[in-house]
């Protein structure tokens, strides 16, 4: 894990967020409660930056992340995401967790409010399971304008960087029978079709040759950059 921290200023306060452990995570994890976010909102944005940057890619966005924040936490549904990475935001006096994921192929925020105070406890310890909406400390239009920063901030560095990007990587998003990544000096990206019925069967015959690395990734037409993330 890299240890990172990045300041956001949004128009009425800062945010600061920074990497945490697994561990770190899970302690956190005991005395928070989940918040509600736009989930929308993310794949308004990121519609936005497809028809202004058409060069970026999905795989790309995992690059931005590895390469800021080092490889992703285990801390995701494996079956619907391809990678969660955690993190510590403070608002003001106030301190939450964040889990950025990709579930279902959506850049999903998973926000957690840490309980501090007697009073928090009090009024919140039995309902660590139960959606709150977003706090005045940190509100709905802040959490948006976190995310759009959150977003625009790997965007520019996915901008300067990828030209020069030469880590190899290979991620899988089993819920779209979908694989990506960089190998050979190219980033590519591959996904199934599900009207195949065979399209499972191939998907994960793939995903455990390329694992045990019998495959190069491009083979076999691998590197298309069609895809379609279908949320049903």
């Amino acid at each position: 894990m890299h240890k990172t921290k990045i300041k956001f200023k949004l128009k009425n306060k800062n945010v600061l967020l920074e990497t945490i452990d697994t561990q770190t995570y899970r302690k956190y994890f005991q005395n928070s409660i989940p918040i509600n976010e736009n989930g929308i909102f993310p794949a308004i944005l990121i519609d936005m930056i497809e028809k202004e940057y058409p060069e970026i890619i999905y795989p790309h966005y995992y690059m931005a992340l590895k390469s800021l924040f080092g490889e992703s936490s285990e801390l995701y549904d494996d079956y619907k995401s391809s990678f969660g990475y955690i993190f510590s935001l403070k608002v003001s006096n106030s301190l939450y967790t964040l889990n950025f994921n990709d579930s279902k192929g959506v850049f999903t925020f998973d926000l957690k409010k840490i309980l501090s105070s007697k009073d928090e406890f009090e009024k919140y310890g039995d309902m660590i399971k139960i959606y709150q909406e977003p706090f005045d400390e940190f509100s709905d239009d802040d959490i948006k304008e976190f995310m759009a920063q959150f977003i625009g901030y790997l965007v520019g560095y996915i901008r300067v960087v990828k030209d020069f990007y030469n880590e190899e990587f290979v991620r899988f998003l089993n819920y779209h029978f979908l694989i990506y990544g960089y190998k050979d000096g190219d980033f590519f990206i591959k996904q199934y079709d599900y009207h195949d019925e065979d399209a499972e069967e191939k998907f994960y015959n793939k995903k455990k040759r390329l694992m045990n690395g019998e495959l190069k990734p491009y083979e076999e037409n691998f590197n298309s950059k069609t895809i379609q993330l279908n949320q049903s």
